[in-house]
């Protein structure tokens, strides 16, 4: 195998890792990698989704069984999402303008992330939440994801914290199991285009299920979570850019 699938997967088990630590699964994350080691747009969200799944999986079992999760907020943001990340899977963006919303993308993910740090110190607030509102968002969120080829957690979770429809715990859960129908919906609705893997994809899978199963087993022990919130926002702010300036 090719010295850059080698490192192509050190990056992505890292990023996973990371990822996992803080309630992600991480597709944000594989974007900006996939940008730095110039992956073309047809490989880039089929990648992007076979990795989520994997983490969010993990994640998922993680979270669900310590009983951080709440099923009527998942239900009304999945009802409307997973269709629409469907709709958006299917249709195929030009070079240019995959660039342009995958930069922007990555760009608001960096500062929501950082709003959602800000949010977690705050003490707890319980809002109940509005079933259209939720539906409205999270349709948005669902074509989004297809659209470029994330789980759309990245939005779901700031959004659930700055508006109180969910405490730090229970939108780890939420934000994952979300992350995880939402990357499904994807990847059934980018079959009409499929695209042949190599076999360092199963190099990939494995390293992201390590880092995944690492960082959603130790997140609350490894270092300073800030310093970790800090190498993601660098990380997402780079690649945004980098995206941007080759659309």
């Amino acid at each position: 195998m090719e010295f850059d699938g080698w490192l192509t997967a050190i990056l992505f088990g890292a990023v996973a890792l990371l990822y996992a630590s803080v309630g992600h699964a991480g597709a944000s994350g594989y974007l900006a990698v996939m940008s730095w080691m110039d992956f073309g747009p047809e490989k880039i969200r089929p990648i992007s989704w076979i990795l989520n799944i994997v983490v969010a999986t993990i994640a998922s079992v993680s979270y669900i069984s310590r009983g951080q999760f709440e099923s009527r907020t998942f239900l009304i943001f999945s009802t409307s999402a997973v269709p629409m990340a469907y709709v958006g899977a299917t249709i195929q963006l030009s070079p240019v303008f995959f660039k342009l919303l995958a930069g922007i993308l990555l760009l608001t993910s960096a500062a929501l992330l950082m709003l959602r740090t800000y949010k977690q110190t705050q003490e707890p607030v319980s809002r109940e939440m509005n079933w259209m509102a939720g539906l409205i968002f999270g349709a948005f969120i669902g074509l989004l994801s297809g659209l470029v080829g994330v789980g759309g957690g990245v939005f779901l979770t700031p959004l659930l914290l700055l508006n109180g429809w969910a405490d730090a715990k229970r939108t780890a859960g939420i934000s994952a199991l979300f992350i995880l129908v939402n990357s499904l919906a994807g990847m059934v609705g980018n079959s009409a285009n499929p695209f042949q893997f190599g076999p360092e994809l199963w190099l990939w899978v494995a390293a992201v299920g390590l880092g995944g199963w690492v960082g959603a087993s130790l997140g609350s022990k490894l270092a300073n979570r800030k310093l970790r919130i800090a190498l993601i926002v660098l990380v997402l702010f780079s690649a945004g850019l980098k995206f941007l300036l080759t659309a």
